[in-house]
């Protein structure tokens, strides 16, 4: 599987293989989902790189 994810204008491409690729990639959203929500209460420690 490949996934190509947008983060603020910043592009990865990410292939996941096998058979825990689908688990993978809804643990990498929600972790992505948790930044943001962390960088939105707290602007200062999450900046965007």
């Amino acid at each position: 599987m490949a996934y190509l994810s947008s983060i603020h204008k910043k592009e990865l491409l990410l292939v996941l293989e096998g058979e825990e690729a689908q688990v993978l990639h809804q643990k990498l959203l929600e972790e992505i989902q948790l930044a943001e929500e962390n960088a939105r209460e707290n602007p200062g420690r999450y900046r965007n790189s």
